[in-house]
């Protein structure tokens, strides 16, 4: 699995690529998530767009119960 980070102007910028991508290979399945009150999450990261920069900050699921097993 391959992640990419994209933006684009408007959302039918987002189908031409995602047609784009998915055309090249039978394979391929691209999807695509929309930010929703100007954030995103991605790879465990959220990304709040702020006016022309990025904040990022750790995101965990709301299962995430920080338990973790011992290796040993």
């Amino acid at each position: 699995m391959d992640n990419i980070f994209v933006l684009f102007k408007n959302s039918s910028q987002i189908r031409e690529f995602q047609s784009y991508m998915n055309s090249h290979h039978a394979s391929t399945n691209f999807t695509s998530e929309i930010e929703y009150d100007n954030s995103l999450t991605f790879l465990n990261v959220k990304v709040i767009r702020n006016q022309n920069t990025f904040i990022t900050s750790l995101y965990r699921m709301p299962t995430f119960s920080g338990v973790y097993n011992n290796y040993n």
